[in-house]
């Protein structure tokens, strides 16, 4: 891997998003940008990327940034050329180019909105990789949650609601995500689509719906201690406990004490 010299990879990516109106070329140039740059080209990660199984080039973050940098106002000026190109990098097969493709979806107009929303909606409903699931609930669906917020959590609602495993850890993730944005008020209707989840505790639910719990705990510790204690009191299932348990390190001082002491507290 070459040194990062912040002019050479400017003019680079210039001369690569002169291909952004012709997807096969434009993706086949940032192979060829990326593969310059990488640590270790095509390798199934070990480091910080290790949740993913999806070859990856492992690239050093400015070549990344500076890629997307100089996509923006093409993306914010031509949005039909910008789905287009995001479709061709979505059907690749290397961890950073689909990531690309995910930026692209996040940082393009809605217009038509449903240009946008099928898409980031059909590519959740098949991606399985964590690292592309991330991506596509945080930048993806960025801009749906900003201009589309009552569309966004109608869907995020009904994979709570779902009877499909799936469908629901998809839901539980999204509502994290949500929840960590201010201009999200809705906790009541987390803490109802949530509590059939919790008993009984599957094991497929289980590092989602922490991740939920640590949002909520965030958001509001008052409330996610109450909503806890209420849990431990009507579920049966003995990995509630377990679950309450490993919620423990969200909180501190009086909340965490008073949730230890509901824990003691023979049921």
């Amino acid at each position: 891997m070459p040194a990062i010299q912040p002019a050479r990879l400017k003019k680079q990516v210039i001369e690569l998003v002169d291909c952004f109106a012709q997807p096969p070329r434009f993706r086949s140039r940032l192979h060829d940008l990326y593969a310059l740059y990488a640590s270790r080209a095509h390798r199934i990660p070990q480091g910080l990327n290790a949740h993913t199984l999806i070859p990856c080039y492992e690239l050093p973050p400015p070549v990344t940034h500076q890629v997307e940098n100089e996509l923006h106002p093409f993306c914010q000026a031509d949005p039909p050329a910008a789905l287009a190109l995001a479709d061709t990098l979505w059907a690749d097969d290397t961890l950073e180019v689909r990531l690309l493709a995910i930026h692209i979806l996040g940082v393009t107009p809605p217009s038509p909105p449903e240009a946008v929303t099928e898409r980031l909606f059909a590519w959740l409903g098949n991606v399985e990789d964590e690292a592309l699931l991330d991506a596509l609930l945080e930048k993806g669906a960025a801009g749906v949650r900003r201009d589309q917020p009552a569309l966004w959590w109608a869907k995020v609602k009904n994979w709570l609601s779902s009877l499909e495993t799936r469908s629901q850890r998809l839901g539980l993730r999204a509502a994290a995500s949500l929840l960590a944005g201010d201009d999200f008020h809705d906790l009541p209707s987390v803490y109802a689509l949530i509590s059939p989840l919790i008993y009984p505790v599957r094991p497929e639910l289980k590092s989602a719906l922490e991740e939920a719990l640590q949002a909520l705990a965030r958001r509001s510790p008052a409330e996610t201690v109450y909503f806890l204690k209420q849990m431990l009191l009507i579920s049966p299932d003995p990995a509630t406990p377990r679950l309450v348990r490993r919620c423990l390190p969200f909180f501190e001082g009086e909340w965490r004490a008073s949730l230890q002491a509901a824990l003691r507290t023979p049921i």
